[in-house]
């Protein structure tokens, strides 16, 4: 049995859940384990954000939950989605398939959905007591699975890669690479370093984009993200920094 250096060191595995999300959250809110992973073949009800479902196919799609007490200022509570977003991007690549990263959230294969990441916490002060961070990946899922209303933006690494992956063996090399990336949350040279990764497949840089924050519409150029994680728009006056809300690019 591999034995993982924080994420995975415990793993709960389920056959089937209607939310590895919320899950791990009760198991947050009881003080589980750090780096306890939640993991099922078949997850019925589970959510993006702000509320959306996320569709998953039993045994075609990777979908986990992990918990961790990090400890880091509330202001950089984005790096708990950019380390596993970097992590999964690197994994995908080294199958031979180019990888993007949608702000805040989007793991993106030629333009289309191929994964997301969803992240739930709790403060204490102004600092990050725990999160659950979640994950759900497209791996062996074909073309004629997905709903009419994902075939034009969703994909997955089968369908990209023209095979089917074990999902165990995926499912392996996304955890140790997540081991590799999370400790970087935890120093200004790391987070620098997980920065720089993101950019350099940021899906969006330079491109027009909208962004929904509320009520509030902005419009502009997109240009990466700051130190903190924030979304940088160039817009009329200047740029502008968002901490958080809906991007959509500009056709």
């Amino acid at each position: 049995m591999r034995i993982y250096p924080l994420i995975g060191r415990k793993i709960l595995r389920f056959d089937s859940l209607q939310s590895t999300q919320d899950v791990a959250i009760e198991l947050a809110r009881q003080g589980g384990e750090n780096g306890t992973v939640v993991v099922a073949e078949e997850q019925k009800c589970g959510r993006g954000r702000w509320g959306r479902g996320w569709f998953s196919l039993r045994s075609k799609a990777l979908t986990l939950s992990f918990l961790v007490y990090p400890q880091i200022p509330v202001e950089y509570s984005y790096y708990l989605s950019l380390f596993p977003a970097v992590a999964c991007a690197e994994v995908i690549e080294k199958i031979g398939i180019e990888c993007a990263l949608k702000w805040p959230n989007d793991i993106i294969i030629e333009g289309k959905k191929v994964g997301g990441i969803l992240v739930d916490m709790e403060n204490e002060k102004d600092r990050i007591k725990w999160a659950v961070v979640g994950i759900g990946i497209n791996v062996n899922i074909g073309s004629e699975d997905f709903p009419e209303e994902l075939k034009e933006i969703a994909t997955s690494i089968s369908i990209e890669s023209g095979k089917n992956l074990d999902i165990e063996d995926f499912l392996n090399d996304i955890l140790l690479k997540m081991n590799e990336k999370y400790p970087l949350i935890h120093s200004g040279e790391g987070k620098r370093k997980l920065r720089s990764e993101w950019l350099k497949r940021d899906f969006l840089r330079g491109k027009f984009v909208k962004v929904k924050i509320g009520e509030i519409h902005l419009a502009g150029i997109e240009e990466g993200i700051d130190e903190r994680g924030f979304l940088r728009l160039k817009v009329r006056n200047g740029v502008v920094s968002i901490p958080s809300g809906e991007v959509e690019m500009v056709r």
